[in-house]
C-alpha cells in the first residue's frame, strides 16, 4: 500500500521521516554507508529501509537551476 509520506510514485512504505538539516554531516554519511537509496530527487531520497529524508544541505539552490545545473545526488554531495 502506498504510504502518504511517500512523495515518489512508487508502492513503497515510509517507516521515517527526517530533515537532512537536524542530523550531523557524520550522520548522514552513516545512514548512506548502512542504506541504499530506493529513489532520489530534487527535495527527498527515500532509502531502502523506508527512512524518508527531506533533503537541506544537499538540495541544489534554485540559483543552480536557473544556470541550467541538476540537482547532485546525495551520494556524491557527501562523497559516498
Amino acid at each position: 500500500m502506498n504510504n502518504n509520506n511517500n512523495p515518489f510514485n512508487i508502492d513503497y512504505d515510509v517507516k521515517k521521516v527526517i530533515d537532512e538539516s537536524s542530523r550531523s554531516e557524520n550522520q548522514m554519511k552513516e545512514l548512506l554507508t548502512n542504506n541504499t537509496v530506493q529513489d532520489e530527487n530534487e527535495w527527498y531520497v527515500l532509502f531502502e529501509n523506508g527512512t524518508l529524508v527531506k533533503k537541506g544541505r544537499s538540495s541544489t539552490p534554485t540559483s543552480d537551476y536557473l544556470i541550467g545545473k541538476k540537482f547532485k545526488n546525495i551520494n556524491d554531495y557527501y562523497g559516498s
